[in-house]
């Protein structure tokens, strides 16, 4: 949410809503005497990294390295006006993936910070259990800069009680040249892709790990017992979307619509997510039915 800007999600169903106060982490910003000179495009509802950018609003979001690439979603417009140098930093959201996927696909620093260390209000939900915001910037210390600005408690967003006191007094101080001295880092090689399009990235990867190792950093193989059949089960959108949406826009007294099941009945969404939505608005089933 922004003050004075469009705040659609991407969505045809809320086309034209501009917020009276900002979200959390634009207010902090602002605060820090940031100027918020644009919206971006994304997603629609944050839904379609796979589909990069369906938001029929503005249309397809180009990659600026290359018109020919995909941006990642889905804070992808968030990714390419900061690549493209439109802003020196951008805000965007990461349920899955949508923060870390558009930062790789264009040379950028974003990160999915601990849940609780920056505040959630004013984010649109997803899934009110994995949503996270945070920044996107071209440089480690323009990253590092923002999270100073935009973490801490906020009584809004009850779960960042979790990091009070443990927030460091400045992130930007931390960024020293042996900060990897002594680090154990964790690899996850089971994650990695292994088709055969998937091997340039594999060797970014371990040139990056290598990398580590000579700047003083233990690098360690780890495994994950069960680690399938908790990737087929992790996903809690299906469960969440539909009501955290509801919530979210109960508490909008003038939001264009109400609930997922009237962006549907209305036709307000883009066709590439109509069979996603309909599943997800599915009446929930009773105790004897599961």
């Amino acid at each position: 949410e922004t003050i004075g800007l469009q705040s659609a999600n991407g969505s045809l169903a809320l086309a034209g809503y501009v917020a009276d106060k900002d979200a959390f982490q634009v207010r902090k910003i602002k605060e820090a005497g940031a100027l918020v000179i644009a919206k971006s495009n994304m997603a629609e509802w944050a839904f379609t990294p796979n589909e990069t950018l369906s938001s029929i609003l503005p249309g397809y979001t180009k990659n600026p390295y290359a018109l020919d690439r995909v941006t990642a979603g889905s804070s992808g417009g968030t990714a390419a006006g900061v690549a493209a140098s439109f802003g020196t930093v951008g805000l965007g959201s990461d349920t899955g993936n949508s923060i870390r996927g558009p930062s790789s696909h264009q040379a950028l620093v974003g990160i999915r910070s601990t849940m609780g260390l920056t505040s959630r209000a004013g984010v649109m939900p997803l899934s009110s259990t994995q949503d996270i915001a945070g920044p996107l910037a071209r440089t480690v210390t323009d990253l590092a800069i923002m999270l100073d600005a935009t973490v801490g408690e906020d009584p809004t967003d009850p779960i960042t009680k979790e990091s009070a006191g443990r927030i460091p007094k400045s992130y930007r101080d931390g960024l020293t040249a042996d900060g990897l001295k002594g680090a154990r880092i964790g690899v996850l090689r089971a994650l990695w892709g292994t088709a055969p399009e998937d091997d340039e990235v594999a060797g970014i990867v371990r040139k990056a790990l290598d990398g580590f190792k000579a700047q003083g950093a233990e690098v360690v193989d780890v495994t994950v017992p069960g680690l399938d059949d908790l990737l087929r089960e992790s996903s809690v959108i299906a469960d969440e979307f539909k009501f955290d949406l509801a919530a979210y826009l109960a508490k909008i007294p003038n939001a264009p619509v109400k609930s997922l099941g009237e962006i549907l009945d209305r036709g307000l969404h883009h066709a590439e997510l109509d069979a996603t939505f309909r599943l997800r608005n599915q009446p929930e089933k009773k105790e004897s039915e599961h």
